[in-house]
């Protein structure tokens, strides 16, 4: 199976920064520069170790519960 970015969200979402590449580019907790959207996995660090995408997706699900209650 083939892995890398996810082309669709990137190209039909507005607001979104990415990189020449054509990642996603979130801030250390997931944040992306559109309010309330959240990222991680191969659409913002490629294809990886299973353990460094684990690592920061748990920081991206802690960081995503927090604004959710923020806005609850």
């Amino acid at each position: 199976m083939n892995q890398g970015q996810k082309d669709k969200i990137i190209s039909t979402t507005t607001g979104l920064n990415i990189t020449g590449r054509g990642f996603l580019v979130p801030d250390a907790h997931g944040s992306t520069s559109r309010p309330g959207v959240f990222a991680s996995g191969d659409v913002v660090l490629g294809t990886r170790t299973v353990v460094e995408a684990v690592k920061y997706s748990k920081e991206v699900a802690r960081a995503m519960d927090e604004y959710l209650r923020s806005i609850g």
